[in-house]
C-alpha cells in the first residue's frame, strides 16, 4: 500500500501560509434549499435570510474560495465562517447568554427563596414565601421607586452559592454557566417593575426585559450572525437543493471581486 502524498502550500521557506491583509475584502455567497442565493454584493451577512441554508462559499482577499456545507448552523465572525454543530459554544463565548443548571433540591430552594425575598425588601418572609410562590417559576412585583433608582438591575444566583449583581459587574462579565435563578428590575415613571425567574435554560436580555426560555431558536434570533443550515434533503425541494449544492461547489466567487 502506497502512502498518500501530502502537498503543503506555503508562501516562503518557513512554511507559514500567507494571511490576507486585515482590510482585504471578504466575499461570500449563501445558497438556499429552494435554489435561491444571496451574496456580499447584495446585503450584509446579518441582513441575509437565516433559514434553510445548504451551503456557504466564502473567501478573504486573494484566498481561494471555500465551500462550507452539511452543518446545522453557520456562524459569522469578523472575517471567517464557522461550521457549527453546537451553537451554545459560541453563545457562551459571547457573554450575552447565561445558562441555567439543575442542582439538588435544597440548593435550588434556598436560591429561589433569596431571589423572591429580594423583590420585596422589608417584607415579612411568611407573607412573601407562599406555597404558590415557592412552587412557581416566575414572580412579579411592583413598588414605588426611590429617587435616583437605577433604570435597570439584575442578580444571578449560581449553583456555587455565588451571587452576581449588576451593581458590581456588567452582564457580559458575569459567569456564563450554573445559574439557578435570576431577578431583574426596570424603572418606569416612578415605579419599579421586578421579576424573579427560574427553571429554564437560557437567560438573556431583550430590550429592558430579561428573558428566560428553553427555546434555542428564540435565543439565536438575537444573533443575526448565526444562520440555520439544512443538513438533509427536505420536503419537495430535492431538485432545487441538488442544483444549489452543485452551484456552490463550483462557485469561485470571481464575480464578487
Amino acid at each position: 500500500m502506497n502512502r498518500v502524498p501530502i502537498t503543503t502550500h506555503t508562501s516562503n521557506k518557513t512554511g507559514i501560509i500567507d494571511e490576507p491583509p486585515a482590510d482585504a475584502p471578504w466575499r461570500w455567497r449563501i445558497y438556499y434549499r429552494d435554489g435561491t442565493y444571496v451574496s456580499s454584493r447584495d446585503c450584509t451577512w446579518e441582513q441575509a435570510p437565516g433559514q434553510h441554508i445548504v451551503a456557504v462559499v466564502h473567501a478573504k482577499g486573494d484566498r481561494a474560495a471555500e465551500c462550507e456545507l452539511g452543518t446545522p448552523y453557520y456562524w459569522k465572525f469578523t472575517d471567517w465562517i464557522a461550521r457549527v454543530w453546537d451553537p451554545t459554544l459560541y453563545l457562551r463565548q459571547s457573554g450575552r447568554v447565561k445558562f441555567g443548571r439543575w442542582a439538588e433540591r435544597s440548593l435550588f430552594a434556598d436560591a429561589w427563596r433569596e431571589a423572591v425575598l429580594s423583590l420585596n425588601p422589608g417584607s415579612e418572609p411568611e407573607k412573601v414565601l407562599t406555597p404558590e410562590t415557592l412552587q412557581g417559576g416566575v414572580v412579579f412585583t411592583n413598588r414605588v421607586a426611590e429617587r435616583g433608582a437605577p433604570e435597570t438591575g439584575w442578580r444571578l444566583y449560581y449553583d456555587t452559592q455565588m451571587l452576581c449583581r449588576s451593581e458590581d459587574m456588567t452582564w457580559e462579565n458575569a459567569p456564563t454557566d450554573g445559574v439557578l435563578c435570576a431577578t431583574y428590575h426596570c424603572t418606569y415613571s416612578g415605579a419599579i417593575f421586578s421579576a424573579a425567574l427560574r427553571r429554564y435554560t437560557y437567560y438573556y436580555w431583550k430590550g429592558h426585559q430579561l428573558i428566560n426560555t428553553d427555546t434555542l431558536d428564540d435565543v439565536l434570533a438575537e444573533f443575526p450572525q448565526c444562520k440555520r443550515g439544512s443538513t438533509a434533503f427536505e420536503g419537495k425541494s430535492y431538485l432545487h437543493q441538488a442544483e444549489a449544492l452543485s452551484s456552490a461547489l463550483a462557485d469561485d466567487l470571481e464575480d464578487l471581486r
